[in-house]
């Protein structure tokens, strides 16, 4: 179940994931920025970036974040994996 909140935080991931680039340390700044612009604080921010590492490889986090609209591949579980990262983090 998505509260506005949830939808507003998975929107802000989301938007920030286009925008990651380089080393993981990088990597994990811009989901911060992105997160914390979705409304989320910065220690969710960061539990929800460390639950999504767990899931996905460093390769793999930083491939989504150069991701466009126009040649989005996520993986199939990714939807669910931000949603039970954020459930998890709260």
């Amino acid at each position: 179940m998505f509260t506005l909140n949830h939808t507003h935080l998975m929107g802000g991931v989301l938007l920030c994931l286009f925008a990651l680039t380089g080393c993981d340390s990088a990597t994990k700044k811009e989901f911060k920025k992105g997160c914390e612009m979705g409304g989320a604080d910065s220690s969710t921010c960061s539990c929800v970036y460390d639950q999504l590492e767990k899931r996905y490889s460093e390769e793999q986090m930083q491939r989504i974040g150069k991701m466009t609209p126009m040649d989005m591949d996520l993986p199939p579980d990714f939807d669910r994996a931000i949603v039970s990262a954020m459930q998890q983090c709260q």
